[in-house]
């Protein structure tokens, strides 16, 4: 039991760190879980038109959307609002950034091979996702800034041949912008912020599961320990067949020979005038000579 919680805590608390990566995605991701609850609760997701007779006073009297209007009452009516909101707008970013250097460690590691191949995949779709929900999120607040993103979108998929009218159509409810809100508010409070969690869950399971993928200098080797009875990592055994009888070879295949490293496959039988069991390896030929199978 302490040998799996130490295992456990060593997952969960790396010594190596370029582990941390996958755990500064996650704690943003309670950051702006946790803030964009606090701004769910006075966000009007609206494209209905108002005028603006609130404190700033160079847009009083402007025709604005509800969705704009709430913005501005959330940055200078709200206590600490504009605190919240650069809080959700960074952590954002930095999940987004975390996720990608987390890939990219995967990808230098080797992390992508089998029998990681599945984590690979959730965290690549995990990227995406994030991407998704920073996508959906800057064209909430309907300001200049949204619609400069939106009109960027909006060519894009509008490039792609043959389905990029159509798309865009789908997109934005008609033609653009359309009531683009009532598409993207959903996406980016329900639908993401769910996959994402699932996605998490996922990838915390596979990683106990499966050790990790960088071994070197500033890692913990109790959780590369060669397991009882099993073989160590990098450790191959190799079956070869010398005059029609057959031999098993074990050692390391990294710049290393095995010491004694060739033994018969049969249990209790002779091989060529020896007894059985483990004889040393010998280059080419003369190994053949020396263990009495040389023709």
């Amino acid at each position: 039991m302490r040998r799996w919680l130490d295992g456990l805590r060593g997952r969960v608390f790396p010594d190596h760190w370029s582990f941390l990566f996958g755990q500064i995605a996650f704690y943003s991701f309670v950051v702006v879980s946790v803030s964009g609850l606090v701004l769910m609760v006075p966000y009007e997701p609206s494209l209905d038109p108002v005028v603006y007779d609130g404190p700033y006073a160079p847009l009083r009297g402007v025709t604005m959307s509800r969705a704009l209007d709430s913005t501005l009452a959330i940055s200078f009516e709200m206590r600490a609002g504009l605190l919240v909101r650069q809080v959700h707008h960074w952590a954002s970013l930095l999940m987004v950034a975390a996720i990608m250097l987390h890939l990219l460690r995967l990808f230098f590691t080797g992390g992508f091979r089998r029998p990681r191949r599945l984590s690979w995949v959730v965290v690549f779709t995990l990227f995406l996702v994030m991407l998704g929900g920073a996508l959906t999120g800057t064209s909430l607040p309907d300001d200049m800034l949204s619609g400069s993103s939106l009109a960027v979108i909006d060519g894009v998929v509008k490039s792609i041949p043959f389905i990029g009218t159509a798309l865009s159509s789908l997109m934005f409810g008609g033609q653009f912008p359309g009531d683009v809100i009532a598409l993207f508010y959903p996406l980016h409070v329900y639908v993401l912020p769910a996959v994402m969690i699932v996605l998490f869950i996922a990838l915390a399971v596979l990683g106990l599961k499966l050790r990790p993928a960088v071994r070197g200098p500033g890692t913990d080797e109790r959780q590369h320990r060669r397991p009882p009875g099993g073989r160590g990592r990098g450790e191959e055994r190799r079956t070869v067949r010398v005059r029609g009888r057959r031999l098993v070879a074990d050692g390391r295949h990294r710049n290393h020979q095995p010491d004694l490293a060739v033994r018969t496959g049969r249990p209790g039988g002779r091989l060529g005038g020896h007894r059985p069991g483990l004889v040393p390896r010998l280059p080419g030929r003369r190994a053949a000579a020396r263990t009495g199978l040389g023709g």
